[in-house]
């Protein structure tokens, strides 16, 4: 489907989703596979299988992404952050900058936060799970 470029976009679908290049807001929920690349705002999104995350900021102070199996997560724009990870490998948290904004990743499979930022490892395991370089 084709759509305006600045639009705010709402989709749910039973299978996968794949949204890309848009300025507007979007809120997506997939029945199996999200993957949202080049969006400039996303608020909510759940996906049943794996979702691949590539924009540009998140709505909000508190934000809570679920899915059924990986995600991968890049905020371009998220320079303070605390993140709390449930994924495959157990409990993790973890901060960018002070930590204003509250990120938590639910995850089947395994979480990968994707920043140029430096990330500190947090209690109560002091440990992080898996960072990639953008």
């Amino acid at each position: 489907m084709w759509v305006p470029y600045g639009a705010r976009l709402k989709v749910s679908a039973g299978k996968d989703i794949d949204v890309q290049g848009l300025t507007g807001k979007v809120d997506a929920f997939s029945g199996s596979h999200l993957r949202l690349r080049e969006v400039r705002c996303v608020g909510n999104v759940s996906a049943g299988g794996s979702m691949n995350l590539d924009c540009q900021t998140l709505l909000g102070e508190a934000v809570e992404l679920k899915a059924g199996s990986d995600i991968r997560f890049h905020v371009q724009d998220l320079t303070s952050a605390h993140f709390r990870v449930k994924d495959i490998g157990g409990y993790w948290e973890a901060r960018i900058g002070s930590g204003e904004k509250s990120v938590l990743l639910k995850s089947g499979g395994d979480v990968t936060l994707v920043t140029d930022q430096d990330i500190q490892p947090l209690p109560p395991h002091y440990i992080l799970g898996k960072i990639e370089k953008p």
